[in-house]
């Protein structure tokens, strides 16, 4: 970032004098005072299953995501979000057995309904025991 007075433009912090004339054709001196504040930028990448929610929005779907806002000095600033998101499965299955039935190593007596859950994936299994 720069900053352009009397003429001249400054790249750094600093304080700067210029001398001249003023309108009555007296001698002139200003002083500036300079801090020059920098824009921010940041990149984050996320993998998530289902949905993410990012700067007050609930994302659904894998994508490169930009927000443009204010950083604590004022200035510019830009994040970019790339986001994966991983959808669950799952899966059902019809059983028909006599006396029992072992599933996912459980065993069961009784005709049901029956749900296991693991990472990334959802069973249903239903049982009919007779």
């Amino acid at each position: 970032m720069n900053y352009t007075w009397n003429g001249n433009t400054y790249t750094s912090n600093g304080t700067y004098t210029w001398s001249g004339l003023n309108a009555a054709g007296c001698d002139s001196t200003a002083t500036l005072n300079l801090v020059i504040k920098q824009p921010t930028t940041s990149t984050t990448n996320i993998d998530n299953c289902s949905s993410y929610a990012w700067n007050g929005t609930t994302y659904t779907s894998s994508g490169t995501y930009v927000w443009n806002g204010t950083n604590a000095a004022g200035c510019d600033s830009v994040a970019t979000l790339n986001l994966v998101i991983k959808q669950p499965s799952t899966s059902t299955t019809s059983v028909s057995n006599c006396v029992s039935y072992t599933w996912n190593g459980t065993t069961y007596t009784s005709s049901g309904a029956y749900t296991y859950s693991t990472l990334n994936m959802l069973l249903v299994a239903i049982l009919l025991l007779h």
